[in-house]
């Protein structure tokens, strides 16, 4: 259940080459690294989101801080000039038990943070619980915390979303219910007030095999999620792949499951991204192609119509070392894509570090890859955001840092 976590923890290292070789679309400018956390221990599950001149970046702490039982808790930074300068931090968990992997959502002057909480609460059974928090004032407050999953069973790994009034939160969930054979469900909850208020839950898949690690993303009326599950179809060989349903009436209904990837090895961890009618997602998938070296690559299918139909899969990385944990963001007709990879280059010392490509034509071609991060430590868990000709992209980073204690702390590049 925790395979991708654990792997923001403990990351494995390859040997490898480096082989971009890709036309440029578009040039970024990126800022020096911005720290986030200063702390002497992990910080780590960044999120990050853009609206406007404001940007926001939550993480899981583990500084041992009142009430917290030495556990992590959830904490944001915010800025309101495109990340020239941040806030002081605001801590948005009050616990003592375990408040992990936050999921960060932005619309005008709203803010919603989303995580996964093992705190004891009524009929949780001591399994954690997805909660939210919503900020009505650019993140200088925020309301009480909202329970969003109520069972006895483990609720973990929330994705939000929102477009104007409109927040969706997509998890996944162990409670038994008829067809899940016991292994996890997707669902979600919509809420059409700003998160004042939330609907009954509704199922997204429906299948005796595990369904994990959502994406949420929405835009216009439109919502898409995506997910990895593990029910045997043609051509999977039993191995998981990625499928995406898609509501064109803010969450009340939603189409059929689109079947995303069409292989027979792993096929993991999708993001999904929407701007305009065009939906984008990205996915980590260890199908041997040409220069791979049988390691993952990431690829990923774009639509022009809401997602009634995808174009083929397009191949985003080319290298033998593990490009793995994507993120994909998108704004008019711009999308990027972040993930961490460990093709040993010049300053890496075999580690992963953190690139990005860009396409400013809706995915037909893109740019370059862009090399975030530079250090001999291990950079990972990317999380992307866009806004305007504005592109954010947070990371959590082992490199040793005055204060650090040598754990890791949450990094920050903005490109313009």
């Amino acid at each position: 259940m925790f395979t991708k976590r654990l792997l923001c923890i403990l990351t494995t290292l390859t040997i490898g080459l480096l082989l971009f070789a890709f036309p440029m679309v578009h040039a970024l400018t990126f800022s020096s690294p911005i720290r986030i956390s200063y702390n002497t221990y992990w910080s780590l599950d960044p999120s990050v989101a853009a609206d406007g001149s404001y940007v926001y970046v939550a993480w899981a702490e583990w500084t041992p801080v009142s009430g917290s039982g030495g556990k992590p808790e959830i904490w944001l930074r915010a800025s309101s000039n495109y990340g020239s300068s941040f806030g002081s931090p605001i801590r948005l968990t009050t616990n003592a038990g375990e408040s992990r992997y936050p999921s960060v959502a932005a619309s005008g002057s709203y803010v919603y943070v989303a995580w996964q909480d093992d705190t004891l609460v009524s009929g949780s059974g001591a399994a954690p619980e997805i909660w939210l928090r919503a900020s009505s004032n650019n993140g200088v407050t925020f309301g009480s915390p909202i329970r969003i999953s109520t069972n006895t069973y483990v609720s973990v790994n929330p994705s939000v979303a929102c477009n104007g009034s409109y927040v969706y939160i997509a998890w996944e969930d162990y409670t038994p219910v008829s067809g899940s054979g016991t292994d996890a469900e997707i669902w979600m909850r919509v809420s059409s007030n700003n998160g004042a208020a939330f609907g009954s839950p509704i199922r997204i898949s429906t299948n005796i095999y595990w369904s994990a690690f959502p994406s949420i993303a929405a835009y216009g009326s439109y919502v898409y999620v995506a997910w990895e599950d593990y029910t045997p179809v043609s051509g999977s060989g039993g191995y998981p792949e990625i499928w995406m349903r898609v509501s064109s009436n803010n969450g009340a209904s939603f189409g059929s499951p689109i079947r995303i990837s069409t292989n027979t090895y792993d096929s993991l961890y999708p993001s999904v991204a929407a701007s305009g009618s065009y939906v984008y997602v990205a996915w980590e998938d260890s199908t041997p192609v040409s220069g791979s070296g049988g390691s993952f690559e990431i690829w990923m299918r774009v639509s022009s119509n809401n997602g009634a139909s995808f174009g083929s899969a397009i191949r985003i990385t080319t290298n033998i070392g593990y490009s793995v944990d994507p993120s994909v963001a998108a704004y008019g007709t711009y999308v990027c894509v972040a993930w961490a990879d460990s093709t040993p280059v010049s300053g890496s010392d075999g580690s992963y570090e953190v690139w990005l490509r860009v396409s400013s034509n809706n995915g037909a071609s893109f740019g370059p890859a862009v090399r975030i991060t530079n250090n001999v430590y291990t950079s990972y868990c990317p999380s992307i955001a866009v806004y305007g000709t504005y592109v954010y992209v947070a990371w959590h980073d082992w490199t040793p840092v005055s204060g650090s204690g040598g754990n890791a702390e949450i990094w920050l590049k903005v490109g313009s």
